[in-house]
């Protein structure tokens, strides 16, 4: 074989060697496809549609996101991170949004469309470090002291969150972990007219937001 040209599997003699080759390609699931992710989010309308409405045509009920949370994620030890969130806070009991939200993930995972094991997480990003980047192309994390230290946040900090924030020391980690969470602030709850699929890492030239490739309406009109 000459030098640099691709392996290729050597055939073989053996019929059961090539019927097993046979079977496995024969088995294996077909590749997913957008078409195939809008047909199952468009499949799910009705249920999320009846969870929204409490089954009631002419209830009139919309899905409503809070922004009442902030904090971060992708925090390093040396108290920096990279994204800043505001989003719904948690809750133990599920609420309309939750419900939907779930059924949407989990029929998502059951169909194989989410491999990730990441728990599902609703948020709306206020910063990315992704496009801050130093030498060597590194991105660049902001110090979580400087953000909720400042007095920008404190005018909008909610009597709840005016918890001591503390630098930490060797050994206070995990101490400083419960300091620094979830804050809670009032961005007001804006009604959810649709469920959209977005292309990753996509941005639109316009608004900066992912690139929407299809959605569902989650209005009756």
């Amino acid at each position: 074989m000459p030098k640099g040209s691709p392996s290729l599997p050597e055939s073989s003699n053996n019929p059961a060697v090539e019927e097993t080759r046979h079977s496995d390609h024969d088995m294996q699931e077909p590749a997913k496809t957008i078409e195939g992710a809008l047909d199952l989010l468009s499949s799910l309308r009705k249920d999320i549609m009846s969870l929204i409405t409490g089954g009631s045509a002419t209830s009139g009920a919309t899905l409503k996101v809070p922004l009442e949370v902030m904090g971060v994620l992708q925090s390093e030890k040396n108290q920096t991170a990279h994204v800043l969130w505001i989003g719904p806070k948690k809750s133990k009991e599920k609420s309309i949004l939750d419900q939907v939200a779930n059924l949407v993930n989990n029929s998502f995972r059951e169909n194989g469309f989410i491999t990730e094991k990441r728990p599902l997480k609703l948020h709306c990003t206020i910063l990315n470090t992704s496009h801050r980047k130093g030498g060597g192309r590194r991105r660049i994390a902001f110090s979580k002291n400087d953000i909720f230290e400042s007095d920008a946040y404190k005018n909008i900090a909610l009597p709840s969150s005016s918890m001591p924030l503390v630098l930490a020391e060797e050994g206070q980690e995990q101490a400083l972990q419960k300091t620094l969470t979830d804050f809670h602030v009032d961005f007001g709850r804006w009604n959810v007219d649709e469920i959209q699929l977005c292309t990753m890492g996509s941005r639109d030239a316009i608004t900066g937001a992912y690139v929407s490739v299809g959605s569902i309406k989650l209005t009756e009109n």
